[in-house]
């Protein structure tokens, strides 16, 4: 569905060059934006829906390189300090 939305709103993009592949292909006009609108609104939901059966389990994770670093130890950016009076201020 996805790679149906994509086509659809590059045709509506460029349309001269939509005009000459479709004659290319035997077609003689393009489909009116108006026979699309509601096409439209089905495949955006489509799209919308297969995003969230993706993200599903995928939680965002944040990446902290400091994590296993304790407050007295050594800062890991090499400066020297302790971590509490360099990065993990």
């Amino acid at each position: 569905m996805l790679s149906a939305l994509l086509t659809t709103m590059s045709l509506l993009m460029d349309e001269a060059q939509t005009h000459e592949q479709m004659k290319q292909a035997g077609f003689e006009e393009l489909p009116q934006l108006s026979d699309l609108q509601p096409q439209l609104d089905l495949m955006i939901n489509e799209v919308a829906q297969a995003a969230d059966e993706l993200m599903v389990g995928n939680k965002s994770q944040s990446l902290n390189p400091y994590k296993d670093v304790g407050r007295n130890d050594p800062c890991p950016c090499g400066s020297g300090k302790k971590f509490k009076k360099c990065h993990g201020a």
